[in-house]
């Protein structure tokens, strides 16, 4: 221990004078997260160390005049000299988190959830950045649409589970690796698998982790499969994989439901993607703003602002409008393509190199809008008091604008002696709530959405209604919400009933309306005043 303390002092001593072509000296650097640290020797000020252990791997701190630096060493007492670096195991492999190869981008030390170059990690499906989805179902890895290319997206492992700066490798990033490096098969802490040296001498190791199908783990030790972010051309079933054995390395295909290890690259590019302003939004129509760089004069380049309902779908692949811009700049993006009424997610993104790269994800909500069904009136797309097509909206009494009075007493409703209409007055719901030129549907109005449109059955979003297709080909949605009496609800949500704004003829105790339920579409009826149901505003063409 004493030779070995000596030398280790003797060594540490010399290292700021040392002068010459190799001025730099590099470091596994426990503060930055794993990465290499390069410090010149002439910035070193003082090394403070401690006695190695019995595995003959410890601590050293580096001062220069900034900072100060936690790095581990090793000592080779036959060699007299002190080696700074991760611990070398049974192969030497570079130390750091993104490792240079010589190559066009950086690789990883150790795969995704691990912490050393011999650790398996996760298993991942292809397209699962949780690594939790066992199943064999391949609609799930990620979505029964699969896109050519993950690499940059929501589902890409890599970057989902380190940050943006890392991604899963493309298909020609792993040809790469494969076949522009020395590929030695080897052991690393006991643990078999390949010894990758890059064109400048550095190494990782990729150990043979086996597979996961279902919640089995297969072939450790004697097989290795990992990730690209690349679908097989020809067979959608397929994600492409580096397959490692111990006699050859090279890339295969792997079904995409399999869970196989992910060594993530840190990516180099210099493409920036940022999501603008959404502005001019009508119930139908918005203009969205995005600026892009980077993607000046790389073949097959394309940028565009993604939208869709979903905020779930995840890259929004399911978009509902796109735009390919070319080059670099600020774009302007219209579409007439929106709903009333509804909340849309929008992010702008980029595609270079068979990267997809991502703004920032903002949304706007479309205001209630009027439909032209091809009728003599345009009717709202959704109840009053809601804000969706299948919202069931505020329950109204006839002629309570308010919306907040439950008596059965017939004279507040909206008095014992009641106007034979109330569209378009004080009394109208639609036009107390609406404003501007909404109101009530008269009677004839209500009649003509029953008799002029084709009543469709359905469900949006687990509400039972009717899709209503007017003459014009557009349709809007009215839910089946039930009735109030008084405080009582009654009638489920397997019946719908809509006022108009007209007095029954026969009967002033009862107002005209319209009514429905899953055995048969929109009927004429009245119901006693005092009865609480929906409104469907109307708009003068």
């Amino acid at each position: 221990m004493k030779k070995t303390m000596i030398m280790i002092a003797a060594v540490l001593a010399t290292i700021a004078t040392l002068t010459g072509a190799e001025n730099y000296i590099y470091f596994y650097n426990s503060n930055k997260d794993g990465d290499v640290l390069t410090l010149k020797r002439s910035d070193i000020v003082k090394i403070n160390y401690s006695a190695p252990s019995a595995s003959g791997i410890d601590t050293a701190k580096i001062f220069t005049a900034d900072s100060t630096y936690t790095v581990l060493f090793t000592v080779n007492e036959a060699a007299d000299s002190v080696m700074f670096a991760a611990p070398s195991g049974d192969d030497f492999i570079t130390p750091g988190k993104a490792i240079d190869l010589g190559l066009s981008t950086k690789w990883a030390s150790h795969n995704i959830d691990g912490t050393n170059p011999e650790d398996f990690g996760n298993y991942c499906g292809w397209g699962d950045p949780t690594g939790k989805n066992i199943s064999t179902t391949k609609s799930e890895y990620p979505i029964y649409n699969t896109p050519k290319t993950i690499c940059g997206t929501e589902y890409d492992m890599a970057k989902e589970n380190w940050g943006n700066d890392w991604r899963l490798p493309k298909l020609s990033e792993m040809n790469e690796l494969m076949d522009s490096c020395k590929k030695t098969y080897t052991t690393h802490n006991g643990v078999p698998g390949y010894k990758i040296t890059g064109k400048n001498g550095n190494s990782i190791f990729l150990p043979l982790s086996g597979y996961r199908g279902g919640e089995s783990v297969n072939e450790i030790g004697t097989n290795g499969y990992y990730w690209t972010g690349t679908l097989h051309k020809l067979w959608s079933d397929y994600g492409l994989v580096a397959n490692l054995t111990s006699t050859s390395a090279k890339v295969d295909k792997q079904f995409r439901w399999l869970g196989c290890s992910t060594r993530a690259v840190k990516d180099a590019s210099n493409v920036k993607v940022t999501t603008g302003t959404a502005s001019e939004v009508t119930d139908t129509s918005a203009t969205f703003t995005m600026k892009i760089s980077g993607i000046n004069g790389i073949a097959g380049a394309k940028a565009g602002i993604l939208c869709d309902t979903e905020k779930t779908a995840r890259t929004f692949f399911a978009d509902t409008l796109m735009a390919t811009p070319a080059g670099d700049g600020t774009f302007t993006i219209s579409t007439k393509k929106l709903n009333p009424s509804a909340k849309y997610y929008f992010r702008a993104f980029a595609y270079a190199n068979e990267v997809y790269y991502y703004g920032e994800t903002d949304s706007i909500t479309t205001p209630l809008g009027a439909v032209d069904l091809g009728l003599s009136v345009k009717w709202a797309s959704c109840n009053v008091g809601a804000t969706t097509p299948e919202g069931y909206g505020k329950y109204y009494g006839w002629g309570d604008p308010t919306g907040e009075k439950t008596s059965k007493s017939l004279s507040d409703y909206p008095s014992s002696t009641p106007p034979s209409t109330i569209v378009g007055t004080e009394y109208d719901m639609a036009k107390a709530q609406m404003g501007g030129n909404w109101q009530m549907p008269t009677t004839s109005q209500m009649d003509e959405l029953m008799n002029n449109c084709v009543w469709t059955e359905t469900t949006i979003k687990g509400v039972l209604g009717y899709s209503i297709k007017g003459p014009s080909g557009k349709s809007i949605f009215l839910p089946m919400t039930g009735w109030y009496m008084g405080t009582e609800f009654s009638g489920d949500y397997t019946l719908g009933e809509y006022w108009t704004g007209d007095i029954n003829s026969n009967n002033s105790d009862a107002a005209n309306c319209c009514t429905f339920s899953q055995y048969s579409s929109g009927s004429a009826d009245t119901y006693l005043r005092y009865i609480r149901m929906q409104v469907r505003a109307v708009q003068p063409k």
